[in-house]
C-alpha cells in the first residue's frame, strides 16, 4: 500500500471517530489497527505524525504518540484527501511537461525554418500562417487546460458537504 493511501486510511478512521461524536484523542495504533494498516508502533505514530505536520491532526500536550482531527483535517477528509490532492499535482505536471514539448516543438520548427532561409515568397508567409496558427492553438490548449485546473479547484468545502 503505497504511502498516500496510509495516510488516507488514518485519516478516514479519524474522520469516522470525529463523526460518531468523539474528539476525544486517539493512539496512533489503535487508529491504524481500526484503519487495518499492518504497521509496526513505530510507523503508524510516523503516519499520524506526518497528518499532524501537513496540520490535519492535532498532537496531544502531554502524550505525543495521541491525535485528534482538527478543522483542517475534516475539510481535507471531505475534499477527497491525499488521493485528490495527488490527483492534482499529477495534472498540473502533465500541463507543464505538455506545454514544455510543444514549446520545443515549436522552437525546432522555427529552427528549421531558419535553416532553410526561406524568403518572404508566397510559400514562406503560407508556413508562417500555420505556424501563427499553431501558436495559436497551443495557447487554446494552455487556456482549456487552465479552464479545467480552476473548475476542479472552484469545488468548495461547502459543496461537498451539501452533497452529503
Amino acid at each position: 500500500m503505497t504511502s498516500h493511501k496510509k495516510l488516507d486510511k488514518a485519516l478516514e478512521i479519524m474522520y469516522k471517530e470525529y463523526e460518531n461524536g468523539n474528539s476525544l484523542f486517539l493512539h496512533s495504533k489503535s487508529v491504524c489497527e481500526k484503519a487495518k494498516l499492518k504497521v509496526k508502533p513505530q510507523e503508524a505514530h510516523l503516519i499520524l505524525r506526518k497528518l499532524n505536520y501537513d496540520e490535519y491532526l492535532d498532537v496531544d500536550i502531554s502524550n505525543e504518540w495521541i491525535f485528534r482531527i482538527n478543522c483542517n483535517g475534516v475539510l481535507f477528509y471531505l475534499n477527497g484527501g491525499y488521493a485528490v490532492c495527488n490527483k492534482h499535482k499529477r495534472l498540473k505536471k502533465f500541463k507543464k511537461d505538455f506545454s514544455f514539448y510543444l514549446n520545443v516543438f515549436f522552437l525546432m520548427v522555427t529552427i528549421v525554418l531558419s535553416l532553410l532561409n526561406f524568403d518572404l515568397s508566397g510559400k514562406n508567409k503560407e508556413l508562417t500562417e500555420k505556424h501563427l496558427k499553431l501558436e495559436g492553438e497551443l495557447i487554446r490548449l494552455d487556456t482549456q487546460i487552465d479552464c479545467l485546473l480552476n473548475y476542479q479547484n472552484e469545488t468548495t468545502p461547502l459543496d461537498t458537504i451539501k452533497k452529503n
